[in-house]
């Protein structure tokens, strides 16, 4: 059986922005479980991206980190780069989980900019 598992999200730092009432202010559990549950919308996708993975290879195994901030005024997820100290899988998969994190946005903004981090782990289960 092949399995992907979602690791973890991370929101490393959220500064203090202007006051709006168009945007929310999460404290940081809410905001780490509001950009988990965003980042899961796009779980088929990188899945389908494993998939033809293991098409090529059917071993295909590692681990992909991305680093990424959630502008503040848009909830946009911008400046989406891969770890690559950490990201130990193939580079087509890399790319690929790039391409499915495009257009992005977390609704409803938050006041604050977030900062994160979100790793991927992609194994061949026996």
């Amino acid at each position: 059986m092949k399995s992907l598992s979602l690791i973890t999200v991370i929101v490393v730092a959220a500064g203090a922005m202007g006051c709006s009432t168009q945007f929310v202010m999460r404290d940081t559990d809410t905001y780490r479980q509001d950009t988990r549950t965003l980042l899961s919308t796009k779980n088929g996708e990188i899945k389908a991206c494993y998939d033809a993975q293991l098409k090529a290879d059917p071993k295909t195994s590692g681990s992909i980190v991305v680093n990424f901030k959630l502008e503040a005024e848009t909830g946009k997820v911008l400046n989406v780069q891969l770890d690559e100290t950490k990201s130990m899988a193939p580079e087509a998969l890399k790319q690929c989980v790039l391409k499915a994190m495009d257009s992005l946005v977390l609704d409803p903004p938050d006041q604050n900019e977030g900062v994160a981090s979100f790793s991927w782990e992609f194994r061949v289960n026996s």
